[in-house]
């Protein structure tokens, strides 16, 4: 079975130094803002060393921000990408970056639309960067060289609940490529996705968006989700928690991620058809400010 984790990484940049931080200039700040960081961070840091520790082989990566195309799916075939989390001018100094498994890459688009990605050459962003900061950090402290990646970028201007049929397709074509392709078949495979939940929980007139009381709602439905261990028998609660009530609320919630986390549920269902099963971990969840993060990964524990 070549997908042996599925891994969600939020990109909050508070998450990067909550020690050092100070939130007295964070917009939404709250009074366990400064904790609710330290322990994104920490379950961050955990997070990245269990994906190590599955030792991949290559990695599937996918964002909301950074490189994307507003309507369609963008694959990168340059050899290297790196960047840093810079927001603002604040977080430059956060640097991280990975290889372009370019042959997988290719390949891959050609398994979904009978085509070959264009080059592209611009750098990472925060979307990127702060989930790979933490792999990057988690990879050395191992000693472990870390593998290329496929990068997908999510599209940037398209209803999310409208793109569920589309997201778990792309998902379930992944997977069987991962099978079909004999160059991968014998790998082992980690998916990571980036992601954030709900924009709007805060009526802080700090923040930049507005409380919308669906910000709850929707960050609840993710979370049970992730808490589901993903096999046969919980298929229909799963899709029913991320597909039906997530998906129904998407898009008055304002997550930037969703895309994504339904992307690895088609990638994930699919390998349960054909035998596998996922041990669900929610590491942490909160909404420091005024968006819903989440740390969770799934297991392949066949």
């Amino acid at each position: 079975m070549p997908i042996v984790g599925g891994f969600v990484f939020p990109h909050g940049a508070i998450t990067l130094d909550p020690n050092t931080r100070d939130f007295n200039v964070v917009p939404a700040v709250k009074p366990t803002s400064k904790q609710d960081s330290i322990n994104l961070h920490s379950a961050m840091a955990k997070n990245a060393e269990s994906l190590v520790n599955l030792r991949p082989d290559l990695i599937i990566f996918s964002t909301p921000h950074g490189l994307r195309l507003k309507n369609s799916f963008l694959f990168l075939s340059n050899l290297k990408a790196k960047g840093s989390a810079e927001w603002d001018g604040d977080w430059t100094e956060f640097i991280a970056g990975f290889n372009i498994d370019v042959d997988s890459s290719n390949s891959l688009v050609t398994h979904l639309v009978g085509t070959q990605t264009p080059k592209e050459t611009l750098p990472l962003r925060w979307g990127e960067v702060i989930p790979w900061w933490f792999i990057n950090n988690a990879a050395e402290n191992a000693g472990f060289q870390l593998p290329p990646v496929i990068y997908i970028g999510q599209p940037s201007k398209r209803s999310q609940e409208g793109m569920i049929p589309e997201l778990l397709k792309l998902g379930k074509n992944i997977y069987q490529w991962t099978e079909s392709n004999e160059n991968v078949a014998s790998k082992n495979i980690v998916v990571v996705i980036s992601s954030d939940l709900s924009h709007y929980h805060s009526d802080d007139p700090t923040s930049p968006y507005a409380f919308n009381e669906v910000a709850t709602v929707f960050d609840e439905y993710i979370k049970q989700w992730a808490e589901i261990d993903m096999n046969s028998s919980n298929n229909q609660t799963s899709y029913d928690k991320l597909i039906t009530k997530a998906g129904g609320c998407v898009d008055p919630a304002g997550s930037c991620g969703y895309t994504g986390l339904v992307t690895l549920h088609g990638i994930l269902d699919e390998a349960v058809h054909r035998g596998s099963n996922f041990k669900a971990e929610v590491l942490d969840y909160s909404a420091p400010t005024y968006y819903g993060m989440m740390v969770n990964n799934f297991i392949n524990s066949s």
